[in-house]
């Protein structure tokens, strides 16, 4: 470790019941603050297969909850990012009594002063609008999503021609608590005119099911994030639930279809429709398998229609969100930056 640079504690969690999403999503922002000179440690819930993929990607970790640990946490770190959903009210006044900088990723909070820094990266809704006018250590908006940068080298390679049939990608994030693969696979089974192929993430409880279905050589295990991104651009159209993957699947110029695990995704499921590079289908109880059916056979029938939402997919991302993040903590740990951000207000970098 370098003693002179500052040093970064991310807190994030994931596994079979929430997904992978904010661990992926993290590991995008700790390899833009490497970049910038500073040193990043994980601290995660206890799940192999979180632990593995922060390991994998050569990261430090830290598990467990204890007050101990806490104390020689602080003694390590300048600056703590929370990427969770869990309450952690305690543990940011903690860190804040004790002089550490904290940053909040995706997180609006009834007191959003505690933190230093809140960072939205994704569409913005209206609770989002309401409070971003009011205060200004929140930013928002799709220009700070945390792309992976082998979603970057990817895009850059031209999209292999189809040879036979649409080519479908069934990706529901890292654990699918809802069962959403095999609800899409069900649907799709027999279906003329099209190549299914269907990712089972880290967490996911019953890939080998959906392996009988569809044959086992179209189900990847355990993807990693490269080869993710070259699946994406052999990709025509993909099912997904509401989550990191849309935003990389928009990147990537292929137009999603959308089912939400969750009722209150609503309202971000619409406004990712309106933006043209996706088609939400809805909450998951309430999708009927001919729905899915029929959201396919609209590509088959319409290549204008696929090829218009893979450019206004492409256009909503630029691939510069975790660099602009990673100003914004060297912004807000007293770090320069030779990209320098002057100011926590600015938007557009």
């Amino acid at each position: 470790m370098n003693k002179s640079s500052k040093r970064i504690l991310i807190w994030t969690d994931g596994g079979k019941n929430i997904g992978m999403g904010h661990v992926m999503r993290s590991l995008s922002i700790a390899q833009s603050l490497q970049e910038f000179g500073l040193d990043v440690t994980f601290k995660v819930n206890q799940e192999e297969a979180v632990v593995e993929t922060i390991i994998m990607a050569g990261f430090s970790v830290v598990t467990g909850e204890d007050e101990f640990q806490k104390l020689q946490m602080l003694r390590h770190f300048d600056g703590v990012i929370f990427d969770t959903k869990n309450e952690i009210s305690e543990e940011v006044r903690y860190f804040k009594a004790n002089g550490l900088k904290v940053i909040f990723i995706d997180k609006v909070t009834a007191a959003p002063g505690e933190p230093d820094c809140v960072i939205i990266p994704s569409l913005i809704n209206s609770t989002i609008k309401n409070l971003s006018t009011k205060q200004k250590n929140i930013l928002a908006g799709l220009e700070y999503f945390p792309l992976n940068h082998h979603f970057i080298r990817a895009r850059r390679i031209e999209k292999p021609p189809r040879e036979t049939g649409l080519r479908v990608l069934v990706s529901m994030g890292g654990s699918d608590p809802n069962d959403l693969t095999m609800q899409t696979v069900r649907a799709l089974k027999g279906m003329e005119g099209i190549t299914l192929t269907v990712v089972a993430g880290p967490s996911m409880r019953d890939a080998s099911a959906v392996g009988q279905l569809i044959g086992k050589e179209r189900l990847i295990h355990k993807a990693d994030v490269k080869k993710m991104a070259l699946l994406m651009n052999q990709t025509d159209i993909a099912f997904t639930a509401f989550g990191i993957t849309l935003y990389e699947l928009a990147f990537m110029g292929v137009p999603s279809l959308i089912i939400a695990n969750y009722r209150n995704d609503k309202e971000n499921m619409d406004a990712f429709g309106n933006r043209g590079a996706g088609i939400p289908l809805g909450y998951y109880e309430d999708v009927k398998d001919n729905e899915i059916s029929d959201s396919v056979a609209l590509f088959l029938q319409n290549n204008d229609l696929l090829e218009k939402m893979a450019r206004e997919g492409r256009a909503l991302i630029d691939g510069n969100g975790a660099k602009r993040i990673a100003r914004v903590i060297c912004n807000v740990c007293g770090v320069s930056s030779s990209a320098g951000m002057t100011a926590m207000s600015q938007r557009n970098i």
